[in-house]
């Protein structure tokens, strides 16, 4: 029994280097990534795609060659995004623009006025406030974490009965159809720990919009978080987001920061199928 020790502190060292091989190998940590398991990751939403039959999960760094029919285009522009090239700029605007009108959706969750200018270029209405949303009533851990109670009765919120958001801001709709409203306690500010002035009074406000632009369709949420590990399942994002792929046949996560899956993705179900055998 003895002898056999050495051997198996052997194993058991052989399993924890493939294992942690694997995971760094396997995951990122940038923001929004669909292979970052953290809190800003998207790992679980690129999960509850790739469950779904016959639903594909792509990533892409722009629309320049996207297929618009059967396919819901996710984004989160945000005032990191690389706008110095205006040359690029421009023609990405215009992939946008062409992937939507001719019928593609694309779904934007942001919640800075810098995804205004996305929304500009394929021809919505609709625009974002980049003001704090807070409600001292409804929340989740406190009034910067605001609960949208008025859901609209559309398809796209089918048994979608609040939604819940972080540090979010108001849509404005100029004549989009409003999806979701903050309740009426809910009030704008500057800074996410301010409160409501003295003199000022709380009031509903839109967080989420749909509208039809050429063939496709355009969905706004005024919150980047969403579609996050720390949100997706908080309230019923997940179903929001689920109903907007309903009929499609692939979701694409656009980011400028898009670089594919990280080199050992592929292998990570490998090297677990390996560490069972070991064990």
């Amino acid at each position: 029994m003895s002898a056999d020790r050495p051997r198996l502190a052997l194993v058991a060292f052989g399993v924890v280097v493939l294992v942690t091989l694997a995971w760094v190998g396997s995951t990122s940590s940038v923001a929004y990534d669909p292979y970052n398991p953290g809190d800003d990751g998207t790992s679980e939403l690129r999960q509850q795609i790739e469950s779904e039959p016959g639903l594909e999960y792509e990533t892409a760094a722009g629309y320049d060659g996207l297929e618009p029919d059967g396919t819901v285009a996710i984004t989160a522009p945000s005032d990191d995004t690389d706008e110095t090239d205006v040359a690029t700029a421009d023609d990405a605007a215009a992939s946008a623009e062409t992937f939507v009108r001719d019928g593609g959706t694309l779904v934007v969750v942001a919640d800075s006025p810098e995804a205004n200018a996305v929304l500009s270029s394929v021809g919505a209405e609709a625009r974002l406030d980049g003001q704090v949303l807070r409600d001292d009533r409804h929340h989740y851990r406190g009034p910067a974490q605001p609960i949208a109670t008025d859901v609209a009765d559309h398809a796209l919120t089918a048994d979608v009965d609040r939604l819940g958001l972080n540090h979010a801001t108001a849509v404005e709709p100029n004549g989009a159809t409003v999806l979701a409203n903050s309740s009426e306690f809910s009030y704008l500010v500057d800074d996410p720990d301010a409160t409501l002035g003295e003199d000022e009074r709380p009031s509903s406000h839109p967080v989420a919009t749909v509208e039809d632009v050429g063939d496709g369709t355009v969905i706004v949420v005024g919150d980047s978080a969403l579609a996050t590990n720390e949100m997706l399942d908080h309230e019923d994002n997940a179903r929001l987001l689920t109903n907007a792929s309903g009929d499609a046949d692939r979701v694409v996560v656009v980011s400028s920061d898009a670089d594919g899956p990280p080199p050992l993705s592929e292998l990570h179900s490998a090297v677990l199928d390996r560490v069972n055998v070991l064990r």
